[in-house]
């Protein structure tokens, strides 16, 4: 099943997934069970890969990177939302789980 792409969407690392970066400020990701597969991402993208922390999301990535290069959240966000979906198709990210303050502490 296709995950909905939002701007409240968490992203974390897939297991597996290991990243290198060159002296050009390329970053090359790879997975660990599969030599032949690498993605290669640049500019704007490398930003964003290094903030997906299991923790943020998308929106607070993209107010970062506004904040960082200069442009306003909105004009960031389609590029944000293209990236993520194909990290996600490529299974280099999965989409995580989080919970509402009214899940995590439900009224008795």
């Amino acid at each position: 099943m296709k995950t909905k792409i939002s701007m409240d969407l968490v992203l974390g690392v897939s297991e597996g997934v290991l990243s290198q970066a060159d002296n050009e400020g390329t970053i090359t990701l790879f997975k660990m069970d599969d030599e032949l597969f690498f993605f290669e991402i640049s500019g704007l993208a490398t930003q964003a890969w290094n903030i997906i922390d299991g923790q943020s999301s998308l929106r607070e990535i993209c107010n970062n990177l506004a904040n960082h290069c200069g442009a306003s959240p909105r004009a960031l966000q389609n590029e944000i939302i293209k990236f993520s979906e194909n990290l996600l198709s490529e299974g280099l990210v999965f989409a995580v789980n989080k919970m509402s303050p009214a899940e995590k502490h439900p009224a008795p």
